[in-house]
This record gives structure tokens, C-alpha cells and sequence, in this order.
């Protein structure tokens, strides 16, 4: 069993192999994954599970919407390394 994650900023549905997989795992414990790579844009993730005999089980399609501005932060000031 294995599990592929795809990501695509210009397919509706993208789809493994033609569209990298950003994450994949092989055991029941890999169930999650936190894309560090965020931009703003719209982004569609898909799961693809592949049986031990390849078959191939699809998820719909995962629609994020990231907006420039909750990707800006403000600069760290003296504060934010002081002991508290």
C-alpha cells in the first residue's frame, strides 16, 4: 500500500504520475503531512492510494485559497526572544 500526495496551482484535478508527488508514505501511521511551501494562490490537493496490486483509489479534489496577505507577518522585534 502506498500513498501519494499531488498538488497542482493550474489543474482542476491533478493526477499521479503526471503531477509530482509532493508526499508519499508506505505505513498506516503516515497521516499527515503539512505543506511547507505555501504561496498565495488556489491550490487543489489530491490522495492517491496504490493497492499492493496497483490499483488505484482516488480522492475528489481539495480546493485551498491562500491569501497574500494571511502569508505576510510582521517583522520579529526584541520582544519575541526574551525569556518569558
Amino acid at each position: 500500500l502506498a500513498y501519494k500526495l499531488v498538488k497542482s496551482s493550474t489543474k482542476e484535478t491533478p493526477v499521479y504520475p503526471e503531477d509530482p508527488a509532493i508526499f508519499s508514505g508506505t505505513g498506516p501511521g503516515d497521516l499527515r503531512f503539512e505543506d511547507g511551501k505555501l504561496a498565495e494562490g488556489t491550490w487543489r490537493y489530491r490522495l492517491i492510494i496504490i493497492t499492493r496490486f496497483n490499483d488505484r483509489w482516488v480522492s475528489a479534489p481539495v480546493t485551498v485559497v491562500v491569501d497574500g496577505d494571511a502569508l505576510k507577518r510582521a517583522a520579529p522585534t526584541a520582544a519575541d526572544f526574551e525569556d518569558q
